[in-house]
């Protein structure tokens, strides 16, 4: 459950820290980048992530579409139609 734009809301999905754990990420990445479908983008620090327990890759209502939700960050940070992760 995280509190989006409309409420609370339940999600499921996967958490993004064991998927950046299994990805590996340089030494000197601080940033992640999600890109939507759209072009529309938004970043947050890699260490604001890193202590965001919940943060999670989510499944949307069609099959092979994810939104990332971030339940410590404004929800302008949630980008919907995931294409891309970028850690830079």
């Amino acid at each position: 459950t995280a509190e989006g734009k409309d409420g609370p809301q339940e999600f499921q999905g996967v958490l993004l820290n064991p998927i950046l754990d299994m990805a590996g990420s340089k030494d000197e990445a601080t940033k992640l980048v999600f890109t939507a479908s759209d072009g529309y983008s938004a970043v947050i620090n890699l260490s604001d992530l890193r202590n965001s327990p919940q943060a999670l890759l989510a499944f949307m209502e069609t099959p092979g579409e994810y939104m990332v939700v971030l339940p410590d960050q404004p929800t302008s940070s949630w980008v919907k139609n995931i294409i891309k992760i970028d850690v830079e």
